[in-house]
């Protein structure tokens, strides 16, 4: 016999479509039944902000999975969720908690004032749902069908480049010859520049020439690696600049310091537990 304490149970807050349209995953290891639309989102519980505290979990990007499958059960494989789903679903999620309006913190550029002002989340998301991503480009007469990086992909990355900058960041206190500190700052930027290699290729799925395809990853590492910097660079930069579409679009802020009128724009990473919390979030942006 159940208790009627079933009956006050948390419902549903709000409901969303998300805005990939589910075009980036396979039958269904993403969400129940491939229901991409009218999905319902739950506010967090008491386990949820528990979760929130635990800083390794935080760091692993366990926490954020864990409220994303607590929060909106049908999705079963927030790992695999691409970046502008992953940013729309957490919003919802903080909607669902918290409610519509959330407080951000930012330095103005000029003077450094801090400021704080207040964004609608609601149009947000409306922003993002009614984005339609850029798909492919084309260099040298070859189209580069790509996608974004999935929630996973971004978490190990975000490690892998974590480590490295603290690596170097250490390197600079340690008591080392000049030769030698030389000789691991750049084995350092050599694992750096290997990222960012790995994090433009992990983007390509494949690449054509009228109806020729390639969709080999290693054939296609291969290709981008021996072919010309000039190549390399403007293919890494057109991936930058798709990510940047693919992101939450920044907004402006007055500035309200004495004397000073500037106006700067200001962006919003959607992650970790800052962006959970009822206190004002400090606008920041995540390389990747």
């Amino acid at each position: 016999m159940s208790s009627f304490l079933e009956n006050y149970k948390r419902q549903p807050k709000i409901y969303i479509d998300l805005p990939s349209k589910g075009i980036y995953y396979t039958q269904g290891n993403v969400v129940q039944d491939n229901q991409f639309t009218n999905i319902p989102v739950f506010g967090m519980n008491t386990m949820d902000e528990i979760m929130l505290k635990t800083p390794d979990a935080l760091f692993s990007g366990q926490a954020t999975v864990n409220i994303i499958k607590s929060c909106i059960p049908i999705l079963t494989n927030p790992w695999a969720l691409v970046g502008f789903d992953i940013d729309y679903v957490l919003m919802a999620i903080r909607i669902a908690s918290y409610g519509e309006q959330m407080p951000i913190t930012s330095n103005c550029p000029k003077c450094s004032t801090e400021n704080e002002t207040e964004i609608a989340l609601n149009s947000v998301l409306e922003n993002l749902a009614s984005h339609e991503p850029t798909r492919s480009i084309t260099l040298k007469e070859l189209t580069f069908n790509l996608r974004p990086l999935t929630y996973q992909e971004f978490t190990d990355f975000s490690r892998e480049s974590f480590s490295i900058e603290k690596q170097l960041i250490n390197l600079e206190k340690a008591d080392l010859s000049d030769e030698e500190a030389t000789k691991q700052r750049q084995a350092l930027f050599d694992l750096r520049a290997k990222l960012n290699l790995k994090i433009t290729l992990r983007h390509i799925q494949t690449i054509s020439a009228g109806d020729n395809v390639e969709n080999n990853l290693e054939t296609i590492e291969k290709f981008i690696v021996d072919n010309d910097t000039e190549f390399y660079n403007e293919l890494s930069k057109s991936v930058s600049q798709i990510n940047d579409a693919w992101s939450i679009p920044k907004f402006t802020v007055k500035c309200g310091g004495e004397n000073c009128d500037n106006e700067y724009k200001t962006g919003l990473s959607v992650d970790y537990s800052s962006f959970f919390g009822t206190n004002s979030f400090r606008s920041r942006n995540l390389i990747l």
